[in-house]
């Protein structure tokens, strides 16, 4: 995470240790730890997204690559060509009029866009982007912002989503956790 535009692009990633693998940029400006959806939002808490793209993109699509692979033909991709009303392996120049997804950001590849869906699909099934005006903020790219949509427009997805085999949370994260205790003991080991 960092503090400012111009700090991530000073930062040499070079210097990381060889043993990390998976990076998700994350600047302060698109993180909201008071996000209230029924309050006044200043802005959406984008770490959701960013912490949700690491685990799925280098979890989920690894563990299961059949269904959340990020390529044309896993059950996800299938599920997303729906969503955009076909398979477009570029972004196209207008979506089809029956498309609910419509993410026109020219940076993201096929697989990206993949992603950018299972973030869509999975927060708005869990309801965190339901809530007063926000479909006026998301609705040029995503049109299904409550659970009872996803459901009912695209079943795909909330099979994939609802299914238990795969243990995806059924709770968003909302800062307020309950810990427990833990109990540490030392070890014999032969050796």
């Amino acid at each position: 995470m960092f503090g400012s535009q111009s700090e991530a692009e000073a930062f040499d990633l070079q210097t990381l240790p060889s043993e990390i693998t998976a990076l998700q940029y994350l600047l302060d400006s698109e993180t909201n730890s008071n996000f209230d959806p029924d309050g006044i939002n200043s802005h959406f808490d984008g770490s959701l997204e960013k912490v949700l793209n690491l685990i799925t993109t280098h979890g989920y699509a690894n563990a299961w690559p059949e269904t959340f692979g990020e390529f044309h033909g896993s059950e996800l991709s299938v599920a997303m060509d729906s969503a955009r009303g076909g398979y477009f392996p570029e972004i196209p120049a207008e979506y089809p009029s029956i498309a609910w997804y419509t993410n026109k950001d020219h940076t993201r590849n096929y697989e990206a866009q993949i992603s950018r869906y299972l973030y869509w699909a999975l927060t708005s099934n869990r309801g965190a982007q339901d809530y007063p005006d926000r479909f006026g903020e998301i609705k040029e790219e995503w049109r299904l912002n409550t659970a009872d949509l996803v459901a009912a427009e695209d079943p795909e997805v909330t099979e994939i989503l609802n299914n238990p085999d795969y243990s995806i949370p059924q709770i968003l994260p909302d800062g307020n956790y309950q810990g427990f205790e833990i109990e540490i003991t030392d070890l014999e080991c032969d050796t």
